[in-house]
């Protein structure tokens, strides 16, 4: 269940991965994102997850990636870690900047500032936590039957 501020709340709540299916380092470079995207299909992919799920995941992993690109603002590469946690699939993308996400208010006609809006509405949970020198901001997907 989603709460109503996830970026609130979430942060102290969300274990630790335990099943790391795969991690990934991220040159700090715009097209870099869609081999990203690629990653995160092909991981999913390979351990069976549902095909909705390995969509979204792609979909959702590009909003994070762009905007780790986008706001934070250092030298170190991003990592993007793959886990599954039960039938969930989780993608955790982890920068080096200590500046929390937050979901912005943005015009409708806008090109930017939904990306956090769509990783709430299309994900089972997200959230972030504290990773020092940054942070990791994570979304879960159901991917796997009971």
């Amino acid at each position: 269940m989603k709460s109503e501020s996830p970026a609130v709340t979430l942060a102290d709540r969300r274990p630790l991965p335990d099943t790391v299916l795969g991690e990934r380092r991220m040159p700090r470079h715009p097209g870099c994102v869609s081999s990203v995207r690629r990653f995160v299909r092909d991981v999913a992919k390979d351990h069976e997850a549902a095909e909705a799920a390995v969509e979204i995941a792609q979909l959702l992993v590009s909003e994070l990636a762009t905007n780790a690109l986008t706001h934070a603002h250092s030298a170190e590469p991003v990592r993007v870690v793959v886990v599954r946690e039960g039938r969930l699939l989780t993608v955790e993308v982890r920068d080096s900047c200590a500046t929390l996400p937050r979901m912005g208010q943005s015009d409708p006609l806008a090109c930017r500032g939904r990306g956090l809006a769509i990783v709430h509405s299309l994900s089972h949970d997200w959230g972030w936590n504290p990773v020092p020198p940054g942070k990791a901001v994570w979304f879960q997907v159901v991917a796997w039957g009971s």
